[in-house]
């Protein structure tokens, strides 16, 4: 009988993390698609990062509804994570309220030049969630998307020797509630130079957490 629990026991475990992972999403999607020049060669780019990748190396885990925190989310939702900055910080897509959003650290990443490249070159990616006050908002670089709620990421080239990226960076995402399709799309397509602190800064609803 012992052995016989301890497989039921086991079995009941597997199936609980099976339906945990289950639940969780890959949040949106970053692409990066165009070309790189450092004045001599010229290589092509294609990177790609999702909001479950890019980390902020503190875990945090939304809150359950106490009936006054505007939490939506339940106990099978409260799964620790360090990602899904865009997201709220909520692997399931759940709205953990404004209070935690706010406290949401920012989540960080790098996409490099693959190995071999002629040219040397990287990105940097930062995810925040922005909560302001009265008439303080945060805006995507084409000013379509302002809010004082929600979720933003910018791109940054980064390396020491100078090169430029001129091609189009979008943001994706599928949702329910957000989205005339079920999709939200934000992207900026220009130029980018790594010597001149230019940054391209995205966004995909006046309120990322209520997309779910």
């Amino acid at each position: 009988m012992k052995n016989i629990r301890q497989i039921i026991f086991c079995t009941a475990l597997v199936l609980l993390a099976a339906a945990s992972a289950f639940s969780q999403t890959t949040g949106a999607l970053l692409t990066i698609n165009g070309t790189v020049t450092d004045g001599v060669n010229t290589v092509p780019v294609s990177l790609s990062i999702s909001d479950k990748d890019i980390h902020s190396g503190t875990f945090v885990t939304v809150p359950v509804n106490n009936g006054s925190n505007g939490s939506n989310c339940t106990a099978a939702d409260q799964i620790p994570t360090d990602a899904y900055v865009m997201q709220a910080a909520a692997p399931t897509g759940c709205d953990p309220g404004n209070a935690f959003e706010g406290s949401i650290p920012q989540g960080f990443a790098t996409l490099y030049s693959p190995e071999g490249s002629l040219i040397s070159y990287a990105f940097q990616i930062n995810t925040f969630y922005f909560i302001g006050g009265g008439e303080f908002t945060q805006c995507n670089t084409s000013g379509t998307i302002c809010s004082a709620n929600s979720s933003f990421l910018t791109v940054t080239p980064y390396t020491a020797d100078p090169w430029s990226f001129t091609g189009t960076i979008t943001l994706a995402a599928s949702s329910r509630f957000c989205g005339t399709s079920g999709v939200v799309v934000d992207s900026d397509t220009g130029t980018l130079a790594s010597d001149e602190e230019a940054s391209v800064t995205l966004a995909l609803a006046q309120d990322a957490s209520s997309c779910g």
